[in-house]
């Protein structure tokens, strides 16, 4: 289906002239083609003489959206999607994750069928991370598009209780890995996220002044979900990596919160540390149970809900409660 494109007056005729588009209703053939053309000098002629009215042309039948390109789809989708919640760095960047990078991958001019939806599933591996945000913005995109096709049966087996024991670190190890560190301002940056549990970007979202101050509770001002509090687990890692004296990394911390944290995992990655900036929240995390903070507070100062908390520590939670349960049972022997 043909349609104008071009700078046209707002339709409430307050705001100012913007990029749009006219739906003409006439199908992509050479004799159409004809039709476009003269409709395009008219509207240009209308616009010229301050003749234009919207009203000429918002009664054309709209294609529906089944008929429109995919790269139609996305550009409503992504409309759609920022109609239902605000437009800032943060949801901009989880629009720009979960959904654009998976949507670019697909054909622009062609039409979104389940084949075309299989096609992309399937160049993913099974079970993986990737994987299953593929199906998440796919099944989005084919809902929105009224595409009856379910992603749900290819997602796979991935899920956030997949991380293994063997990514987390242990206290020797974190000790160690902190002192082999030559960079002040990134040594500074792995203690805060080793002690406070944090996800790498908060790093640059902090309270820097309370630090300063000598206060070992940590506020983190902004940030995935919003500001908190956290204290340090141990609080003898605040004076050993001496975390009072803040010295920041030359980072561009205007940017959203992806590129941030993903550049301090590159920076550890470079570094050869062995340990990567989520291995340290993980560790921070089974240290709290450890300590025997609740299980709710610990999930506050994370910035998780209980819910989510309790099922992405189910492992360690039910170990730690098991073990602390027969501990009691045998003191009474």
């Amino acid at each position: 289906m043909l349609r104008l494109r071009g700078t046209f007056p707002s339709r409430d005729g307050l705001s100012p002239a913007t990029r749009q588009r006219i739906p003409l209703g006439i199908s992509a053939t050479p004799e159409g083609l004809a039709i476009a053309e003269s409709k395009a000098v008219q509207v240009r002629v209308q616009i010229n003489t301050n003749t234009f009215n919207w009203g000429d042309y918002l009664d054309i039948s709209l294609p529906s959206l089944k008929e429109k390109t995919i790269a139609e789809l996305i550009a409503d989708f992504e409309a759609d999607y920022f109609i239902k919640r605000a437009r800032n760095p943060k949801s901009e960047d989880t629009y720009k994750i979960d959904y654009q990078s998976v949507f670019k991958k697909l054909p622009g001019d062609a039409l979104l069928t389940p084949q075309v939806i299989i096609v992309a599933i399937a160049s993913t591996h099974p079970d993986t991370r990737t994987r299953k945000r593929y199906c998440l913005a796919l099944g989005a995109l084919a809902k929105f598009a009224g595409l009856d096709f379910d992603t749900t049966s290819y997602t796979g087996t991935y899920g956030i209780n997949t991380t293994s024991t063997r990514s987390i670190p242990i206290d020797e190890e974190i000790e160690k890995c902190f002192f082999t560190i030559k960079n002040d301002a990134w040594r500074w940056v792995f203690g805060m996220l080793a002690t406070y549990g944090l996800r790498p970007h908060e790093v640059f979202r902090l309270d820097y002044d309370l630090i300063a101050r000598g206060g070992q509770i940590a506020q983190v001002l902004e940030g995935k979900t919003g500001s908190r509090l956290v204290f340090p687990i141990y609080p003898r890692w605040y004076e050993e990596f001496d975390l009072q004296q803040v010295e920041l990394p030359n980072v561009n911390r205007e940017r959203p919160n992806s590129a941030v944290g993903h550049e301090v995992t590159q920076k550890f990655w470079r570094y050869k540390l062995g340990i990567k900036p989520y291995d340290l929240r993980h560790a921070w995390a089974i240290r709290s149970l450890l300590e025997g903070i609740e299980v709710a507070m610990a999930a506050q100062m994370m910035g998780h809900s209980l819910a989510l908390h309790t099922k992405l520590y189910h492992k360690w939670i039910q170990e730690f409660h098991y073990k602390k349960a027969f501990a009691k049972y045998m003191e009474r022997q």
